[in-house]
């Protein structure tokens, strides 16, 4: 999706997970598309966090991966188990969207019956909505893997 090119053909360096999403970003710019995310597993930010030198040392003790805010190249990394162990996404910010799925909005229920709500004048509420996800901009969405030897997917 997106029309990104895998890596370039000359002066391609061993790719590694920072180059990978280096190169993804870059790529986006060109476009004049502006990523704002990337989605990665647990393990490859632990891979990205802990990789080290030949000399053992931490390579990310200060650079592109600031470990504390979540950060790699300066765009934010959300950390979830929703995807594969050596995938990740980078999106930009109108990428996607949330659209209800129903006519109905967002529904309140409140009630002051639960327990002894009444009697300590407190109020429960409950609210719930259909959401889903819409991509409105697939080139927004890229899709890569980060598997050692697996080139990259998009």
């Amino acid at each position: 999706s997106g029309g990104l090119d895998p890596y370039p053909a000359t002066d391609a360096p061993t790719p590694t997970t920072p180059w990978i999403l280096k190169s993804r970003i870059t790529q986006l710019e060109r476009m004049r598309i502006i990523p704002t995310s990337f989605v990665l597993s647990h393990d490859a930010w632990e891979r990205i966090e802990t990789s080290r030198t030949t000399d053992g040392e931490f390579l990310f003790q200060e650079g592109p991966v600031d470990r504390v805010n979540k950060r790699i190249w300066g765009v934010p990394v959300v950390v979830t188990d929703q995807v594969g162990k050596d995938e990740a996404f980078l999106l930009s910010q109108d990428a996607v969207s949330l659209l209800y799925v129903t006519d109905q909005g967002v529904m309140v229920e409140a009630t002051n019956t639960n327990m002894d709500h009444f009697s300590k004048n407190l109020l429960q509420t409950r609210m719930e909505t259909r959401l889903g996800v819409a991509v409105t901009r697939p080139a927004g969405v890229v899709r890569m893997s980060l598997a050692e030897g697996s080139p990259v997917t998009v």
